[in-house]
């Protein structure tokens, strides 16, 4: 399905801090499909800035504060609404710091993986405000 204008402009705002080399750019018109289901989620998989997966275009990880930003833009187009992403974002990073500490305290000498904080303001985005119009 063809973006709206809305999606357009987050998917606009994403690519502009991919590393692409300005020769694919001016060769490549790019086509834009987007998911009937309007799950943020899904949208960040395709277009966000994400660090993996299929597509991936950059060799260093992006910045915590570009992600910030970009999400902030992402909330603000497909919303409406004014959200303190940074704020929540540090809430989220803190929760996560306090379960490992804890994790690390009850067993002594293990290793765990835990989820970032960029995972999972993704899925509290959605939970909260579900998929967006």
């Amino acid at each position: 399905m063809k973006p709206t204008k809305k999606e357009l402009s987050c998917i606009k705002y994403a690519s502009k801090s991919y590393k692409i080399p300005m020769w694919i750019r001016l060769f490549k018109n790019p086509i834009y499909v987007v998911s009937e289901l309007k799950s943020f989620g899904q949208l960040w998989s395709d277009y966000g800035l994400r660090d993996y997966g299929n597509g991936f275009l950059n060799k260093v990880p992006f910045r915590k504060e570009d992600k910030i930003k970009c999400l902030q833009h992402w909330v603000e187009a497909l919303y409406s609404r004014k959200i303190e992403i940074k704020k929540w974002y540090n809430e989220i990073d803190e929760r996560l710091t306090e379960q490992l500490i804890k994790f690390y305290q009850n067993n002594p000498g293990c290793r765990i993986q835990m989820q970032k904080a960029e995972d999972l303001i993704i899925e509290e985005i959605e939970k909260k405000y579900g998929n967006y119009l």
